[in-house]
């Protein structure tokens, strides 16, 4: 959550579209009257290990822009 309110804030938004899927399940599942149960956190806990490499991928790849500048 804090990596998308960075890219937000760094004005690279088209950077989220692969994790904008896993935050609507994600708020489906706070907002909905049954957030209490696991099975419908699973896609989410199935994405997270792809969306952190994502992450991590996009963050060596800021960095490397900026050293070659």
């Amino acid at each position: 959550m804090g990596y998308v309110v960075y890219l937000l804030g760094s004005k690279k938004g088209k950077r989220i579209l692969l994790i904008v899927p896993t935050l609507l399940v994600f708020a489906v599942c706070i907002l909905s009257p049954v957030n209490g149960e696991l099975r419908y956190m699973l896609p989410v806990m199935i994405m997270l290990p792809l969306n952190l490499t994502w992450c991590a991928y996009q963050e060596r790849e800021s960095v490397a822009e900026k050293e070659e500048k």
